[in-house]
């Protein structure tokens, strides 16, 4: 289906793979691990999916593993870049309003139902 996907190559999940999300459990955070409270959500050619959002605890570092979730489901990634307005830290902690990308995101943005209560929890 060239027409559809502009000839780009289009990875997701099979029907089955996204269904088995609804049943499936979140692995469990550390103690003491990092939360976002989300904001956005976004792609942006070449640098992978950006989220924004406030921290509300812990600290979220480049490099470290993420698991976002939805109200359909959760996908797993790695930060590659944090943003705190115009500064690119290496880390960011509580109450910073930050963004960062994730490049190897596991699953589409879209099929996570990302909401108000979406949350990005780092590991």
């Amino acid at each position: 289906m060239g027409w559809f996907t502009q000839g780009n190559d289009v990875k997701g999940p099979t029907p089955a793979e996204a269904e088995s999300l609804w049943d499936a459990e979140a692995p469990e955070a550390g103690l003491g691990s990092a939360t976002l409270k989300l904001m956005d959500a976004f792609q942006v050619p070449g640098s992978g999916t950006v989220f924004t959002g406030q921290v509300v605890s812990g600290t979220f570092r480049v490099g470290q593993q993420v698991i976002i979730t939805g109200k359909a489901g959760f996908a797993r990634g790695t930060i590659g870049e944090i943003s705190v307005g115009q500064e690119r830290p290496e880390s960011a902690g509580v109450d910073k309003y930050i963004s960062f990308n994730v490049a190897n995101l596991s699953l589409r943005v879209e099929i996570l139902g990302l909401d108000e209560n979406a949350t990005v929890t780092g590991l």
